[in-house]
């Protein structure tokens, strides 16, 4: 069903739902007794934050068109972009940065499990399997092939240090027992990767595209 708003003459298709055919003619600009619509007062509100008062005023008013973004020229780029490695320059000191690096290695060996590189290379898709949490469709496809074959794989928690701009801290995604083998699942391959892999003082296997596919195909084989 197609009605027309009687004020500004715009088809609307209804569909039955009439509240919202009634909001409009109700609401419209170019009806002489519009109603105004009554903004929430998100001021007022105590269960939110100032910063969540803040987003949600701003969001109302780009909605709105209220508030517009406007263009950065190429010359204020050129001077954010100045002031940024200036600061960076001044406030990442070396000393800075070795506190840095040491903070966050305590934080990885605390929490190894939660750490991955994959966590900043694309986007990977949590799946519960068998009481463990995998990062991705490949691992889910590793893990389910090693239970298929009465392999014993669990996640690894071991990390190895190598050296790539200082000193850091390799976890393989998997290790298998039984075969004393380190499993490392991997997408996306950057000259970091192939310098870790090199020194790994373990046996080590890498899987990527063509041995998921193979794993999917059913002839795949574990080899060393």
């Amino acid at each position: 069903m197609i009605r027309n708003c009687k004020f500004c003459n715009v088809d609307i298709d209804d569909l039955g739902i009439n509240q919202r055919f009634a909001a409009h003619t109700k609401y419209c600009d170019l009806n002489p007794n519009k109603k105004i619509r009554k903004q929430k007062n998100i001021s007022a509100d105590n269960n939110l934050s100032r910063a969540e008062k803040i987003s949600i005023t701003m969001k109302e008013g780009f909605k709105s068109g209220r508030l517009k973004i406007k263009p950065c020229s190429d010359a204020a780029k050129k001077q954010l972009s100045l002031k940024s490695k200036k600061f960076n320059k001044e406030y990442w000191t070396e000393e800075k940065r070795k506190e840095h690096s040491t903070r966050m290695l305590k934080i990885v060996q605390k929490h190894s499990g939660s750490y991955s590189a994959n966590n900043v290379c694309g986007r990977n898709k949590n799946i519960e399997y068998s009481g463990s949490l995998l990062n991705s469709t490949w691992e889910y496809k590793f893990v389910s092939w090693c239970d298929k074959n009465k392999i014993e794989c669990e996640r690894n928690e071991k990390g190895f240090t190598y050296e790539w701009s200082g000193s850091r801290t390799y976890y393989p995604d998997f290790y298998l027992p039984g075969k004393d083998i380190y499993v490392e699942i991997k997408g996306y391959e950057r000259e970091r990767d192939r310098c870790k892999w090199k020194v790994f003082p373990n046996e080590l296997i890498v899987l990527k595209k063509n041995e998921i596919k193979d794993i999917e195909n059913g002839s795949f084989q574990l080899k060393k």
